[in-house]
C-alpha cells in the first residue's frame, strides 16, 4: 500500500504540467485573429504573426487593423485598459496611506472616507476591467467575422 505523500510529487507535476502549459490553440482559416498564451501572457496571433498584449493591450490595434469596426472596439478596450491602470494605482496607493492612518487613529473621519473614496476606485477598475475585455473580444470577433464574410468559403 502506497502512501500519499508518497504520489503528492507526482500530482504536483501533473497539475503543472497541464495547467501550466502553452496554448497551442492556431486559427483554422487565414484571415483571422485569435488569442494565444505563451510564457503566461497574451499574444494576439493573425497569419502566423504574433503581437504581443501589452499591459495595456495595445497589440490588439494592429492585429485587427483594416478593419474599421474592429478598431474602433480595439481602441475602446485600449482606452478601458489605460483607464483601467490610471485610476487602480492610485486607488490601490490611497488604500494602503488609508488603512496605514486609520491603523494609528489620530486622524479623526479622514481615513474612513479615504477608504470609501479608494474602496470605490478599485470597484470601478474592477468594471473597466472587465469591460476593456468584453471590448477586447467583440474587436476579435468582428475583425472574425467579417473576415469570414470577406473570405469565400469553398463548396463541395
Amino acid at each position: 500500500m502506497t502512501r500519499p505523500r508518497a504520489l503528492m510529487p507526482y500530482v504536483v507535476a501533473t497539475v503543472l504540467a497541464t495547467a501550466c502549459g502553452p496554448a497551442r490553440y492556431k486559427t483554422s482559416s487565414p484571415g483571422r485573429v485569435s488569442i494565444e498564451y505563451r510564457y503566461f501572457r497574451p499574444w494576439y496571433v493573425r497569419d502566423g504573426v504574433a503581437y504581443e498584449a501589452s499591459w495595456a493591450r495595445s497589440g490588439l490595434l494592429p492585429a485587427v487593423s483594416g478593419n474599421p469596426r474592429a478598431t474602433t472596439l480595439a481602441r475602446a478596450s485600449r482606452r478601458r485598459s489605460l483607464a483601467t491602470w490610471l485610476i487602480g494605482m492610485p486607488s490601490a496607493a490611497c488604500l494602503g496611506l488609508s488603512l496605514g492612518a486609520a491603523g494609528e487613529g489620530d486622524y479623526g473621519p479622514w481615513p474612513a472616507i479615504g477608504l470609501g473614496v479608494c474602496g470605490l476606485g478599485l470597484i470601478t477598475t474592477f468594471f473597466l476591467d472587465v469591460s476593456a475585455r468584453r471590448y477586447e473580444q467583440d474587436a476579435i470577433n468582428a475583425f472574425n467575422d467579417d473576415a469570414r464574410r470577406i473570405i469565400p468559403t469553398p463548396t463541395r
